[in-house]
């Protein structure tokens, strides 16, 4: 089912999710992060909520419309720029946006970042604010503080971009290796006060 909603003004609202992801909204103009250790789950999970809200999501809006009960608004309002899936680089496949896409997603790993790309994948976010929404998801600090103003963790926390490139740690989903690192690393110290260098 299909239901009108522009009055709420939002090109991308996630209400409840059911899955490993947090609820967000995006209106236009705004640009929005998650800073993760695990982003191609969360992309994964992404996907999910956009191609079938209503089984992982109380609501899903995408660019004024509810998509719950339906699978083509998500996919039509949305330019996916997903290194994984298209086999190119972030900026290439950004410059192949079709018309009328409201949302663009960007969900790559550091280890899929060009970073002679970084300056013109900034520039194209910044043009395209004018017209739409970015939201981004990723383990690289350096895409997130080219494309957003906003940075939150996968729990919905907000995470400071300007704080030195300090980040308090914000997943607690990180692998086992990393975990013992940091407990090695801060054996005796109280963990909750404490902050890594992510980068």
């Amino acid at each position: 089912m299909i239901k009108d909603s522009h009055s709420d003004g939002f090109i991308l609202d996630i209400v409840e999710p059911s899955i490993s992801f947090p609820s967000i909204r995006l209106e236009k103009g705004q640009t929005l992060g998650i800073y993760t250790n695990e982003p191609k789950l969360l992309t994964r999970n992404f996907f999910k909520l956009i191609c079938e809200p209503e089984k992982y999501a109380k609501k899903v809006t995408i660019n004024g419309l509810i998509a719950n009960g339906t699978n083509w608004i998500g996919r039509s309002y949305t330019h996916m720029v997903v290194p994984e899936i298209w086999n190119d680089s972030i900026y290439n496949i950004l410059k192949k946006k079709p018309k009328r896409r409201h949302l663009i997603f960007i969900g790559a790993t550091k280890n899929e970042i060009v970073s002679e790309e970084l300056d013109n994948i900034a520039s194209f976010v910044e043009s395209y604010k004018k017209d739409g929404s970015i939201f981004v998801i990723t383990d690289s600090t350096e895409l997130l503080k080219k494309t957003v103003t906003k940075v939150i963790n996968e729990n919905g926390i907000d995470i400071d971009l300007n704080d030195s490139e300090i980040y308090k740690l914000s997943n607690e989903k990180a692998s086992g290796s990393k975990i013992s690192n940091i407990i090695t690393s801060l054996e005796n110290l109280n963990f909750e006060n404490n902050y890594i260098n992510l980068e």
